[in-house]
């Protein structure tokens, strides 16, 4: 059976998207209707980096070169490694500072160093792209998941943050791209139980914080974003 595709003016939805609507809607529109270029931010160009490099190592063929970097606690511990985050700092034209490097390579560490192949889980695969329609509440969500793991009878779902704020508060109780994760997740694996683990790379103390949202909460929140769907079609096709 194939899947049922979205309408023309069905516009995609992320949790990035519904923060830009909900915080200024002249900003939605400068950014996702103008697509007017945004500044280069030196802490997401960052966390590119560290993605970037998350998703080699996640290759089974690039295993010995992640036990060689955890090995010597850097990404030194293999010359090529450490020679391709230089050539990404130069080809995002970031300020290559000796301090710069130092700082990608503890970012990288503590994702390596935070159950980064999800002990007795298996891969599905890295930057998985998800895009789904759902026709009862109506609604049409996209993304990637960084790092997503079947173990047992859940779905771990890995996500990277570069911030140098990690969540509380509401970001935890009602995290949009946990909720757009799980609910996506449970939809593609319905037998799953799906927990997202985010891991903030700033943080080598505690980097993990792990979330999982009842069945309940997710139905609700699927009825929220057919609200959602319904002011950003109209918004978007004014």
């Amino acid at each position: 059976m194939e899947e049922p595709l979205p309408k023309l003016e069905t516009t995609p939805i992320s949790a990035s998207r519904i923060k830009t609507f909900e915080n200024c809607s002249w900003l939605y529109y400068s950014k996702y209707i103008l697509k007017v270029p945004e500044p280069n931010n030196e802490g997401a160009l960052k966390g590119s980096i560290c993605h970037n490099i998350f998703e080699l190592l996640l290759n089974p063929k690039h295993k010995q070169k992640y036990k060689d970097i955890i090995k010597a606690k850097t990404i030194k511990g293999r010359k090529s490694i450490e020679k391709l985050v230089r050539k990404y700092i130069s080809l995002y034209k970031l300020n290559y500072t000796d301090k710069l490097f130092n700082h990608i390579d503890e970012m990288i560490m503590v994702g390596l160093n935070s159950d980064f192949f999800v002990k007795g889980g298996k891969l599905v695969k890295p930057e998985y792209e998800f895009n789904i329609l759902n026709e009862s509440p109506y609604y049409y969500i996209k993304g990637f998941i960084d790092k997503p793991f079947i173990k047992g009878d859940k779905i771990i779902i890995d996500d990277f943050k570069s911030s140098k704020k990690k969540f509380e508060g509401e970001d935890i109780e009602s995290n949009l791209q946990g909720l757009i994760y799980s609910l996506a997740c449970k939809k593609i694996w319905p037998e799953l139980k799906p927990e997202v683990r985010f891991i903030f790379l700033q943080f080598p103390d505690d980097p993990m914080l792990p979330i999982v949202f009842k069945d309940d909460a997710l139905k609700g929140f699927e009825y929220y974003l057919e609200s959602i769907q319904k002011q950003l079609d109209s918004f978007s096709h004014m």
